[in-house]
């Protein structure tokens, strides 16, 4: 049985030294939570975080009263979100655990991060990109990248942002023959590190649009219907090489459409 030194002194260290439970921790698995479409993924983050986690600050509570001991922060630990998010938007992901973090009332909910100390996938990355815009978001939810530093994490981000610049090289001028066929050389640079896809547009309509080019390869001619002489723009969109989406940087050219010389061939 206790005496009563023993719980006055126990009293001073709450009262005078600060005692305190620092944390309490539940940990939930998402990986149940997986889906290819992005609104479902976050649908099923969030139920079942809140589920899982409905009562742990009512029971943290609870223990407090009991004990007589404050327990400071209540929080909940994920699975890494960048080992579930696959090809779906990591932004969308972290809305939706900051909305699971207010729903159940913790004061921290950790996850959103990856696994890197063997190296990045394209989902580490993707999400890694995304941090900036979830930290000026702001919400309960903590980024991190285990096996990495600030300094580190700050590198990649540069790193990525110097790999989506892209050099864009498409020619002046373009000429329609009259089967239809346009001569425009059309190159993704060999020292670019993304794909690019060309959309040719005139009149705000897009008459062509390429398929993905990988650096070092590049387009001279092409069939297009309703290409007319006079102006057009040529949209030139940096590619994610995994997802065919569109990534990184893009530009706008301006070109001139004429009719090709008589007797000029392709």
């Amino acid at each position: 049985m206790l005496n009563t030194n023993e719980i006055l002194e126990t009293l001073r260290m709450i009262d005078e030294e600060k005692l305190d439970v620092r944390t309490i921790t539940m940990g939930i698995s998402l990986f149940s939570c997986v889906s290819d479409d992005t609104r479902r993924l976050c649908d099923n983050i969030y139920d079942r975080i809140t589920c899982k986690a409905e009562r742990l600050v009512k029971v943290g509570e609870d223990i407090e009263k009991e004990y007589g001991v404050p327990i400071v922060n209540k929080r909940i630990a994920v699975t890494p979100a960048a080992l579930i998010t696959g090809k779906c938007d990591p932004l969308s992901v972290a809305h939706a655990l900051d909305r699971a973090a207010k729903e159940t009332g913790v004061n921290f909910l950790g996850g959103y991060s990856a696994l890197v100390q063997k190296g990045f996938t394209s989902g580490d990355r993707r999400l890694l990109a995304a941090i900036p815009q979830r930290a000026a978001d702001g919400g309960a939810t903590v980024s991190d990248y285990a096996g990495m530093t600030r300094e580190e994490i700050q590198a990649e981000l540069d790193r990525q942002v110097a790999d989506s610049m892209m050099t864009v090289t498409v020619s002046p001028r373009a000429f329609v023959h009259e089967e239809g066929w346009v001569e425009l050389a059309l190159a993704n640079d060999a020292r670019n590190k993304v794909q690019q896809r060309f959309t040719l547009v005139q009149e705000g309509k897009a008459v062509y649009e390429s398929g993905i080019v990988a650096p070092g390869r590049e387009l001279s001619s092409f069939e297009v219907k309703g290409l007319a002489p006079g102006k057009a723009t040529v949209l030139v969109q940096g590619v994610d090489a995994e997802t065919g989406s569109a990534a990184g940087s893009s530009a706008n050219v301006e070109i001139e459409v004429v009719k090709a010389p008589d007797g000029q061939e392709l």
